[in-house]
């Protein structure tokens, strides 16, 4: 293979992207590297580890994901986890209770734990994993199908990141730290990071006949970042950066939150005393990846428990939620959230519709109640963008353009906020999906 030339590399919360501007080309391309959905350049960062260490990537993890555990009999036994602790009889080793039949493990939005100290790792059918290995794992295989593609060697990049990871400086530290170590372990031998915000500019910086005042929205699955720069003719120049770590994930759980955990128990009353469901609980059915939680043996018998109340306001709501946790629901009821968050750009209503086992959701939402669920999401990203706005010294009438790029900046209430606060004359987009992964590779053409 010939000496490798750089990369642009989009490691997304959802879905991640590769492009390379080839020798004697100037614009970049975006590589399809996703085998099972070989139309789009997008690859959803899921990974699905079988217990023989087959090792499933993208569409084909999800596709394997919700194919084999809808059908897979769960069936538990105490095992040894390895550890020991000590007792006043000796040193006993510490059991736990695991599916043996499980068929695999499946991880999504892992960039998400990147800044978070309290996930080190976990046990795949018995191998310990990090975070690092998780995240070495994707990039991995995304770089050996790279060079598949191109026919040379992939080694050097320019890799997206967000402006912050995490609400606090020592996270975003860690999360650096931890992206460093996975992108060497998947073999990349030399790489740079650049922030997507900055990134996404760079393919509208070509459009530019004289440098203007770009602020740059960029809302994706899990950050939204704020940048404002000097581009265009021969200035290219970072007046700010902010960033919260907010995204598409996290409405979806506000709608999940807000609408739809009544029909998992938020709002029953049990025993004598009218007790609630406890807060734990709810607060786990809140996000897809924590649903399987509920599977603890002491959560489970207490939930057997419950059901065996005789107001069918308490027993309907907990077959509910056990039918979420035991069949295994979490991703296919947020998949459908997130159906109907998409629906309501382009429409005014949608229906949530879910019916699996013992959960039966038919619950109507209009563009009107989805904005309501997310005020608080727009107030953050107004906050974000004034900080953006302060920190360059500038007030919103010194931008020349406004640019938005990022699944979650389509959505109808963020463009109005845009509007309102810029101008809707100022608004001009990039594609939504790719244009960090393109700009990533000019930035890379150009080391």
């Amino acid at each position: 293979m010939e000496r490798d030339g750089a990369i642009g590399f989009d490691f997304g919360t959802t879905n991640s992207a590769i492009a390379v501007v080839l020798a004697g080309e100037t614009e970049p391309r975006l590589i399809p590297l996703d085998l099972a959905q070989t139309e789009s350049p997008l690859v959803p960062t899921a990974l699905y580890f079988r217990p023989d260490g087959e090792v499933h990537i993208g569409r084909d993890a999800v596709e394997t994901y919700v194919r084999l555990e809808a059908d897979h009999t769960i069936r538990r036994e105490r095992r040894a986890t390895g550890a020991e602790i000590e007792t006043a009889f000796g040193t006993e080793r510490v059991l736990t209770e695991v599916d043996v039949n499980q068929p695999g493990r499946f991880f999504q939005s892992i960039k998400r734990s990147l800044a978070d100290s309290s996930f080190r790792g976990t046990e795949i059918f018995g191998r310990a994993v990090t975070l690092e290995d998780l995240v070495a794992t994707f990039a991995r295989e995304m770089r050996e199908r790279a060079e598949a593609m191109l026919g040379r060697d992939v080694t050097r990049a320019v890799v997206g990141r967000p402006v912050h990871w995490s609400n606090r400086e020592a996270g975003d530290e860690l999360a650096l730290r931890r992206m460093e170590t996975a992108l060497r372990q998947a073999g990349f031998t030399d790489f740079t990071f650049m922030e997507e915000p900055i990134a996404a500019g760079l393919g509208l910086e070509a459009t530019l006949p004289r440098a203007r005042t770009v602020l740059v929205f960029d809302f994706g699955g899990g950050t939204l970042d704020v940048t404002i720069m000097r581009i265009g003719g021969e200035e290219r120049s970072v007046l700010a950066t902010a960033g919260v770590p907010i995204g598409g994930d996290t409405l979806d759980e506000d709608v999940m939150d807000r609408r739809l955990l009544r029909y998992f128990g938020e709002q029953l009353r049990w025993g004598p005393q009218q007790l609630p469901m406890p807060q734990h609980i709810l607060d786990t059915a809140r996000r897809w990846y924590t649903i399987p939680e509920l599977n603890e043996p002491s959560t489970l018998r207490f939930l057997r428990d419950l059901e065996r109340e005789r107001k069918p306001s308490v027993r309907r709501p907990v077959r509910a939620l056990l039918s979420l946790a035991r069949g295994n629901h979490g991703w296919s009821l947020f998949r459908e959230i997130e159906r109907a968050k998409i629906g309501l750009s382009a429409r005014e209503q949608e229906r949530l519709r879910y019916v699996a086992d013992a959960i039966a959701i038919d619950e109507p939402l209009s563009r009107t109640e989805f904005e309501g669920l997310i005020e608080r999401r727009v107030r953050q990203s107004a906050r974000c963008i004034d900080e953006a706005l302060a920190s360059a010294g500038l007030d919103a009438s010194r931008i020349d353009l406004v640019m938005h790029t990022g699944g979650s900046s389509l959505i109808p209430r963020f463009r109005r906020l845009l509007a309102e606060t810029f101008g809707p004359d100022k608004l001009t987009g990039q594609d939504a999906f790719t244009s960090v992964a393109s700009g990533l590779a000019l930035a890379a053409r150009d080391l």
